[in-house]
């Protein structure tokens, strides 16, 4: 059922968009005025936490890192529309800036679920993995910090060379390797490349060998988030299950 929207979008021109892989989407027009409805997933067996998401759009929108939320109801979400085109960081100033806006996201004081890694891979359904990468990170741990958990491309909106950061709704308090995993991964780059950019924007030194091993967590994740039953995204689960079994410590990223 379509939900009551405030004005003045309960009068506006709807399009389907096209995207997303656990939500639906509409672009809504008022006048001048554009904004995106969001059909919200219920999984929340995947690690979807629409409070946490809440918190965290709202300090990212604050801060000019992600469109406004501009209203939410049962199971529906509104948001401002940017005119843009999602793709990879794609240039050594385009990766500044994602993990400037990591870092960013890092030092936000949010109050937020916890991603734990092992469990969280388990409850996906995980049957083999690199339980290794996994010890090595338990038997290192630090202190958790505010992550988008999901910065792939797909969830970047770049308007010129301005990024966006879209999709809040894995929001946790996480390893603070774990976004940087994933950046690393989804762009197929070598951890020393992440860490050498990241320190450039972050003044922060961190270890190679430990960023190693989150890769393969956070490709091993993935592989269990699109073989869930929840996701119908199997198709691309190959792709991270290679990602994790490829010897990262090489220093040649994942492909």
């Amino acid at each position: 059922m379509w939900p009551e929207l405030p004005q003045p979008w309960r009068d506006a021109v709807v399009t389907p968009l096209a995207g997303g892989m656990t939500n639906r989407h509409w672009l809504l027009a008022a006048g001048a005025e554009q904004a995106v409805l969001r059909r919200d997933s219920d999984a929340v067996q995947l690690g979807i936490d629409r409070q946490g998401e809440r918190q965290a759009w709202h300090c990212a929108a604050r801060a000019g890192v992600s469109p406004a939320l501009l209203w939410q109801g049962e199971g529906w979400t509104l948001s401002r529309f940017i005119n843009g085109a999602s793709g990879p960081a794609d240039s050594s100033a385009r990766l500044g800036q994602l993990l400037s806006h990591i870092h960013w996201l890092q030092n936000q004081p949010l109050t937020l679920p916890v991603l734990p890694l092992r469990q969280r891979a388990l409850a996906l359904g995980a049957k083999d993995g690199p339980w290794a990468a996994y010890g090595l990170v338990e038997s290192q741990p630090e202190a958790l910090r505010p992550a988008h958990v999901d910065p792939n491309p797909g969830n970047y909106l770049w308007q010129g060379e301005r990024l966006w950061l879209l999709d809040w709704e894995y929001a946790s308090l996480a390893d603070p390797d774990y976004d940087l995993a994933a950046i690393a991964v989804e762009h197929g780059l070598a951890a020393k490349t992440v860490l050498a950019l990241w320190q450039q924007c972050s003044g922060e030194q961190r270890h190679a060998a430990r960023l190693q091993a989150m890769m393969r967590i956070y490709a091993h994740l993935c592989e269990c988030w699109c073989c869930h039953q929840a996701t119908g995204y199997r198709k691309a689960a190959a792709r991270y299950r290679k990602a994790w079994c490829t010897d990262l410590v090489d220093g040649q990223g994942v492909n």
